[in-house]
């Protein structure tokens, strides 16, 4: 299995890795919680940056963050079901260690399994966020972890 970044991979074109990364999402969930035009327009910024695993030609999961004004957040993270519980999540969180500033994510309150996954790798909790998820409605988890110079 090989991580590589959208910079980095040349074997697709965007709109492929768009489409890719869009039918993943629906695997992951029945239905994408973004569309494929949301999924093309957000790799397609510059402040965006998408790891990808794949194995071969296969897509099995993707980490996508998002900088802004030094403001680093982890937007999604998803793995394929028939992948799932095989360490590949951690593998791609390991590529969070090279930033150096504060990380924020959301995560839905019922989501003890990612949870746990962003403890492992130093989040901690910081607020709520009533009714931030649709389908259904939900409570989101902020988490935030230290930048390396507050570590």
């Amino acid at each position: 299995m090989i991580v590589t970044t959208l910079s980095e991979s040349n074997m697709k074109t965007v709109e492929e890795q768009a489409k890719n990364i869009y039918q993943l999402l629906e695997m992951v969930y029945g239905t994408s919680p973004w569309t494929l035009e949301q999924v093309l327009i957000d790799i397609r910024r510059d402040q965006t940056d998408y790891f990808l695993l794949y194995d071969h030609d296969k897509l099995l999961g993707f980490l996508a963050i998002q900088d802004l004004a030094g403001e680093v957040e982890m937007t999604q993270i998803a793995i394929l079901p028939s992948h799932q519980e095989l360490g590949l999540a951690s593998q791609l969180m390991t590529h969070l260690d090279s930033i150096e500033s504060d990380i924020f994510l959301e995560v839905r309150e019922s989501n003890h399994r990612a949870q746990g996954l962003y403890q492992k790798f130093g989040f901690k909790f910081i607020g709520k966020r009533p009714d931030y998820y649709r389908n259904p409605i939900e409570t989101a988890l902020l988490m935030k972890r230290e930048g390396k110079h507050d570590r």
